[in-house]
């Protein structure tokens, strides 16, 4: 191999490790975009992906035309980018920590458009010491700017584009979790965090004035792996924290023993107010609120699985426990079966599992005619095993006649 060649090979490798160590560690693009897959699924995904890679390609031309180092010839311009970003985060942060734990909430979510995410990138302080480092190790193997900008944007949308895909695939696998509310908490606190600690990125000096200008040589390098390092161990020691303080709260809810995989139950002293033994108990629980969104198990409607749970699991025995569900209002769109949960709102409806469940456990369910009339919901709708009601009313009167307690939801 020539003096030339092995120099180029001896540069390209730490510009290839920098992209990657780049892209695939925590920071703002990437706790977005994890974020977005989760709540909308990979497909409703690619267009914020693309306007990541679309706004960091536009840095990396004007970065090589010079603009980092107007950047730092400004007074306050990385300051002013600190405090928008920084600013915009936090409040990421408090819409995660809050999804969907206000289930009547009637904002509408949507994943961020490609503009969007282009822009981000202009207020995002890691984007901008990406482009310029990235630069800054591209310029000596070509000896042409012109040509360092052709070849970072290339390689970032290959090993980046990987990397980037890797976090909305992992959001989209915890779209499952997200759907049972004994996870929702711990998964929004989690990455509400991760977003937090991207703030204290911003403020740590890894992504200060110094680092925005140009490097040219291997120690700023084993700098930037120094950081990565340190950006990983205060990773870990968050999410330890995060475990510590869940456990010292409560520990684990204990699945089952009737239904599995729907109302896990807390363990509370064995002294606590509970029904008493050797009675026959008849409740009913009225159910008028959905979730948020499509993808998400209505927490009411689980909230009979985990009464069905916690009596068994305090001894109750199931012959003395009669209950009976009944759903009106924005809830009647949950005991649709798939098929037309799917024809209205592109999905199977996720809480068919739940419903079934129910059912099984010798839980009877109604709908409100009157909601279903109104929504157009007709029998053949329904999930197996609902049963129409003249209206929510008429089933409570009914009900309640034959000596059921109403419990509201």
């Amino acid at each position: 191999m020539r003096h030339g060649e092995k120099r180029v090979i001896e540069l390209l490798i730490p510009l290839l490790g920098f992209i990657v160590i780049s892209t695939i560690t925590p920071g703002p693009n990437n706790l977005l975009l994890a974020t977005s897959g989760m709540r909308f699924g990979v497909r409703a995904t690619i267009p914020h992906m693309f306007g990541i890679h679309l706004g960091v390609y536009t840095m990396t031309v004007l970065c090589g035309l010079g603009m980092g180092q107007l950047l730092l010839a400004v007074p306050n311009a990385l300051l002013g980018m600190k405090i928008f970003g920084s600013l915009y985060l936090v409040y990421l942060a408090w819409k995660i920590i809050g999804f969907r734990l206000t289930e009547s909430s009637n904002e509408i979510d949507r994943p961020m458009t490609t503009v969007e995410a282009g822009l981000f990138q202009f207020a995002n302080p890691k984007a901008w010491l990406m482009t310029t480092t990235g630069l800054s190790l591209a310029i000596p193997i070509f000896d042409s700017t012109s040509l360092a900008v052709v070849y970072f944007c290339l390689v970032f949308a290959t090993l980046g584009l990987a990397c980037n895909y890797v976090w909305v695939l992992t959001g989209s696998l915890l779209q499952v979790w997200l759907r049972h509310s004994a996870y929702r908490l711990w998964i929004n606190s989690l990455l509400a965090l991760l977003t937090l600690f991207t703030v204290g990125m911003f403020w740590s000096g890894h992504l200060s004035e110094k680092r925005l200008a140009c490097h040219t040589n291997k120690s700023e390098l084993t700098s930037t792996e120094d950081v990565t390092m340190k950006m990983i161990r205060q990773l870990a020691t968050g999410l330890i924290w995060i475990g510590l303080v869940n456990s010292a709260i409560a520990g684990p809810p204990k699945k089952g023993p009737v239904i599995v995989d729907y109302g896990p139950v807390f363990e509370v002293p064995a002294s606590a107010y509970n029904l008493k033994p050797g009675t026959h108990y008849k409740v009913s629980m009225d159910v008028a609120a959905t979730a948020a969104d499509q993808l998400t198990v209505n927490r009411n409607l689980e909230s009979a699985a985990r009464f069905v749970n916690m009596q068994a699991q305090a001894g109750m025995p199931a012959e003395d426990l009669e209950l009976v569900v009944v759903a009106h209002g924005s809830a009647a769109r949950d005991l649709l079966n798939d098929d037309a949960y799917f024809e209205r709102f592109g999905l199977p409806n996720p809480n068919s599992g739940l419903l079934t469940a129910l059912q099984s456990a010798g839980v009877t369910v109604y709908i409100c005619g009157q909601t279903a009339a109104f929504n157009q919901f007709k029998p053949t709708d329904l999930h197996g095993g609902v049963t129409m009601a003249l209206s929510a009313i008429t089933a409570h009167a009914r009900l309640q006649a034959e000596g059921f307690t109403l419990t509201p939801f």
